[in-house]
């Protein structure tokens, strides 16, 4: 009804408006009766500016979180870098899982999950040991021979430094060339302070520790927290499901794939330096090793190390270690190893590599090891969503196989192919004689040929 005191009559009639409008034209209402009453005007300069001032408010909100993430970016990098640990310790975990379920799958350990745990770990530990006795001996004389030489080296480099220096200076180039001649010289620039060295090694001793102490927990009870954080998302497990299996795939297969390709690498270094007669081969193999599983980063300092050893043998042995590291690292590691780590994520080579690039450049040392991971896992997501587009259901999982892997999750890349290769079959000429007892296929007619215009 109206409203006492000659209230406009627009605010009671409901004529003609539908359900939703209605409830729209009820709360713009109560909006003029609250103005009315504390006396200010229906209409004016600020009535429409409700929208603008939200969207204003709402930047202030995004600045306001950008700053407080600034002023507790030392807070976060914390939990991050903790995060982290059991990000590592998750994949160390999801990588012995299949060997701890078939100890566990024999006789008589079936009931004993935590017996195949310490089996395995133990087995990986003395493998592990056993590799270092053997290399050790040999690690610990190249490295003392190296630091006994370290003077004579120094003044080989002087030597060759000034040999340079006095081609440059004949051709008109002015420059000084020099290079200490202390062990210490070079020893305190590189390393700093012994008590830095110390704290950074002890520093990753420990975190090395934490990884596989939190690893042997998640290999006991990893998936009894998986099914526990299931039931948390009632109406979403099939999502779940799809998110586990698509990131645990997709980093078990980068993780084999940056594995084999640094160790193919550290083999062809190692070989191949010992044979053009490179001063310790071992070493630099070894160093080449763990900066190959470094995507991006190691490669070009594992060539450097490895051309800077040589160079302390003459200009000749130099050139010929130059020569075959960039054999190696630019024609192998950048070329047959991209498709290697593309095939083991499902990704093209040059995406792996985009996502390698654009990963160093957002995130550096983290973004290059994760960036093909995440592209392998948005390949997985948009394949999906394509599916969903042509009928199918979007986040299924093979239900007649008792693991799945990366292979039977959907593809963006494999189903664009496949969608080229049915417009192609679509699009091919139908061939003149079929054989006998066979229906012809029906294809689509052809595309009509544009009208060209006469001259």
């Amino acid at each position: 009804m109206a409203r006492a005191g000659g209230t406009d009559a627009r605010l009671v009639d409901d004529g003609g408006l539908t359900g939703q409008e209605r409830r729209w034209e009820d709360r713009r209402r109560g909006g003029t009766r609250r103005r009315i009453e504390a006396g200010m005007p229906r209409h004016g300069p600020w009535s429409d500016l409700h929208g603008p001032v939200r969207t204003l408010v709402y930047v202030l909100i995004a600045l306001g979180l950008v700053l407080l993430y600034q002023q507790t970016e030392f807070f976060v990098s914390r939990v991050f870098g903790v995060l982290l640990l059991f990000v590592f310790a998750a994949i160390v975990a999801m990588l012995l899982n299949p060997l701890v379920d078939a100890v566990a799958s024999l006789e008589g350990m079936s009931h004993h999950r935590g017996m195949a745990v310490l089996a395995v770990n133990c087995l990986i530990l003395a493998a592990l040991i056993s590799v270092g006795a053997l290399l050790a001996p040999t690690l610990a004389d190249q490295a003392a021979a190296l630091g006994n030489q370290a003077p004579a080296l120094a003044s080989q480099v002087n030597k060759t430094l000034l040999v340079a220096q006095s081609a440059l200076n004949g051709h008109g180039i002015p420059i000084h060339l020099g290079a200490p001649t202390g062990l210490e010289s070079f020893v305190a620039p590189a390393l700093g302070s012994a008590l830095q060295v110390v704290s950074a090694t002890v520093g990753a001793l420990i975190n090395i520790l934490l990884i596989a102490v939190i690893a042997i927990y998640l290999q006991l009870q990893g998936r009894g927290m998986i099914a526990t954080l299931r039931q948390l998302f009632p109406r979403q497990q099939a999502l779940f499901d799809f998110t586990l299996v698509t990131a645990g795939s997709t980093l078990a297969g980068y993780v084999r794939g940056q594995v084999i390709l640094a160790s193919v690498m550290a083999l062809y270094t190692g070989i191949g330096l010992s044979l053009i007669g490179v001063h310790f081969a071992l070493v630099i193999a070894f160093i080449t090793f763990l900066l190959e599983l470094v995507p991006l980063i190691g490669a070009p300092v594992a060539m450097a190390l490895a051309i800077l050893f040589a160079l302390l043998q003459g200009p000749q042995v130099a050139m010929i270690t130059a020569a075959f590291t960039t054999v190696g690292h630019i024609g192998f590691a950048y070329t047959v190893g991209m498709r290697l780590i593309g095939n083991a994520t499902r990704v093209h080579p040059l995406v792996a590599m985009a996502a390698l690039l654009l990963g160093s450049q957002v995130g550096g040392v983290l973004g290059a090891l994760f960036g093909i991971p995440l592209a392998g896992m948005l390949n997985v997501y948009l394949g999906a969503l394509l599916r969903s587009r042509r009928g199918g259901e979007a986040f299924s999982l093979a239900t007649d196989r008792a693991e799945v892997g990366l292979d039977q999750l959907p593809s963006l890349s494999e189903h664009i192919s496949q969608m080229a290769e049915e417009e192609r079959l679509q699009d091919a000429p139908a061939t003149p004689h079929e054989p006998p007892g066979r229906v012809a296929p029906t294809r689509r007619a052809p595309r009509p040929k544009p009208p060209v215009a006469k001259q």
